[in-house]
């Protein structure tokens, strides 16, 4: 199949060449204000207008200056990549506007994708992606291949704060859900 196929069409050469120009540059949005956020998300493309729908009820929601990154992964995955505007020198409406990044990511999971990544934001999704016995696969693999525990550490599997406490993802929950509440206050 082709893009006509599907409805679309092809640039002209001087917008194509701008986008080319572009590509690099996917968070243009970021001259706009002080802080970028952004959420990165695989799903299958079918779900691409529920995904951008409720990216669209977030921003409503929480009245964000908000933009969607979009690159096709495969012919039937998209990285859908939301970025918004905050302000980190306003520390507590700035804390109250990260549990953002959890909702783009739930919203990712019920389209029936996962986080692009997993690093410090999406470590506590790690099992619902993988499951409980492929987790155990991996943790074995890090061991064998660092046993020393210097690649990457503490962010695979579990956070810790830096005081060294265990962060576990009940916790975490709980914890965004009191910090998307503090904009209320």
């Amino acid at each position: 199949r082709t893009i006509s196929d599907r409805g679309g069409s092809m640039l002209s050469p001087g917008v194509a060449s701008v986008r080319w120009e572009d590509r690099f540059y996917p968070m243009k949005i970021r001259k706009a204000g002080p802080t970028l956020l952004a959420g990165e998300i695989t799903h299958p493309l079918s779900s691409l207008v529920y995904v951008i729908d409720e990216i669209q009820s977030i921003k409503e929601r929480h009245g964000l200056k908000l933009g969607i990154k979009g690159l096709m992964v495969d012919a039937a995955t998209v990285l859908s990549m939301p970025m918004y505007l905050t302000d980190e020198r306003k520390r507590w409406k700035f804390m109250s506007i990260l549990p953002v990044v959890n909702e783009i990511t739930l919203v990712g999971l019920k389209a029936g994708g996962r986080p692009y990544g997993f690093g410090i934001w999406n470590t506590f999704y790690f099992r619902d992606v993988h499951g409980e016995e492929k987790v155990r696969e991996m943790k074995e693999l890090k061991r064998t291949l660092d046993p020393r525990d210097i690649m990457n550490p503490g962010k695979m599997y579990q956070i810790k704060t830096r005081y060294g406490i265990p962060l576990w993802g009940t916790l975490y929950r709980v914890m965004t859900f009191f910090l998307g509440a503090m904009r209320y206050f």
